[in-house]
């Protein structure tokens, strides 16, 4: 009897997705915004919409987020990433960024489908699986705040 040969051997895949669980945002050097992803304390590195680098002149650190990035998402996300206030401190810009990625991470705004010309699709998800990250108090320098201006 003769063998009937299964067409999977011919079959493409069509589809790759890819899952990202990241589990923590950190803040590395506040006055060059540098930020980085972690997943059980290793480094996310090189993957879209990240845009990480490597390390550079401005930041020695392995891959990083920089104020480019940050300012490009605040283009996309003026809602959830904002741009340094100087009437702020460091630490609080740094805390609304990190709480600005988390909220967008949780909400499935930064996974996507990339397609090409072929036809063929390539998913991101980016998932949040630390501990919840509550939205910090705006904090402002001395004599700079709202109500002091």
């Amino acid at each position: 009897m003769k063998k009937r040969r299964s067409s999977t051997d011919r079959r493409v895949v069509k589809r790759l997705t890819f899952l990202i669980e990241i589990d923590e945002i950190k803040a590395l050097h506040l006055r060059n915004g540098i930020f980085a992803f972690y997943r059980q304390d290793a480094l996310i590195q090189a993957f879209e919409p990240f845009n990480v680098k490597t390390p550079d002149e401005l930041s020695k650190r392995s891959y990083h987020f920089d104020q480019h990035d940050i300012a490009l998402m605040n283009e996309r996300f003026p809602e959830y990433i904002p741009l340094y206030d100087e009437a702020m401190t460091l630490r609080s810009w740094a805390d609304q960024v990190r709480y600005g990625m988390f909220a967008l991470i949780e909400a499935g705004r930064l996974s996507f489908v990339h397609e090409d010309d072929n036809g063929y699709k390539m998913e991101a998800k980016i998932t949040w699986t630390g501990p919840v990250i509550e939205n910090p108090e705006i904090i402002y320098k001395k004599g700079k705040g709202p109500a002091e201006r």
